[in-house]
């Protein structure tokens, strides 16, 4: 389960641990307050189903999106286990085109703009 280095240091692989018995028993209800040896590995959504998602909530800042995932907006749904509360992070190199575009906000800007000067 753990593998010795030369400066005696042992390296945890918590995947492994994930279908230990005892890590079961005394594993913390969730990876906030966990030691590295009991961080449960998490499955994540693809990025375009994570997407769809965030986009379906209607926010408009990164800020809102913050709050929401720390359980402070509560007139949505609470935020499933496969969605990253820090999707910048988890799709860095996964599909990440920035905030505006999680959101669905990016071309919204564009899209009034285009209609304003359509109507003149």
């Amino acid at each position: 389960m753990a593998e010795v280095l030369k400066n005696n240091q042992e390296v945890f692989d918590s995947s492994s641990l994930a279908t230990d018995a005892s890590f079961r028993k005394n594993a913390p209800a969730s990876n906030d307050d966990a030691p590295p040896e009991f961080i449960k590995p998490k499955k994540y959504l693809c990025f375009a189903d994570a997407h769809k998602f965030a986009k379906s909530l209607n926010f408009k800042t990164r800020k809102e999106w913050r709050l929401y995932v720390k359980g402070g907006i509560t007139d949505r749904p609470p935020k499933p286990e496969n969605i990253p509360a820090h999707p910048d992070g988890i799709y860095r190199l996964k599909g990440w085109q920035g905030w505006k575009f999680w959101l669905g906000t990016a071309n919204q800007g564009l899209n009034q703009a285009q209609k304003t000067h359509s109507t003149h």
